[in-house]
């Protein structure tokens, strides 16, 4: 059983994509953009994304994303995060 991944490394692309895609179990999508994000996050069970790009878009495909459970900011700081709400359940 694999975990789908779903990434937007726009800070060191090459070695955050290249350390999931060696990673056993990971099933990997990788956004190019916000808008490539919010189209693919819906399916996924996990989010890395750098803080910044937590956008009002995002946070609303994260919101109808059924199977998420855990974002990972891939930068420092969750104050986008606060800002545009996570909701329950996801950690």
């Amino acid at each position: 059983m694999s975990v789908h991944v779903v990434a937007l490394a726009n800070y060191g692309k090459a070695k955050i994509v290249g350390r999931l895609e060696k990673t056993a179990g990971i099933d990997l999508s990788v956004a190019d953009d916000n808008a490539s994000l919010a189209r693919i996050v819906r399916n996924a069970e996990v989010l890395v994304v750098p803080a910044p790009n937590y956008v009002p878009e995002v946070a609303a495909a994260v919101a109808e994303a059924p199977n998420l459970k855990w974002i990972q900011t891939s930068t420092a700081g969750f104050d986008p995060l606060q800002r545009h709400g996570v909701p329950k359940g996801i950690t």
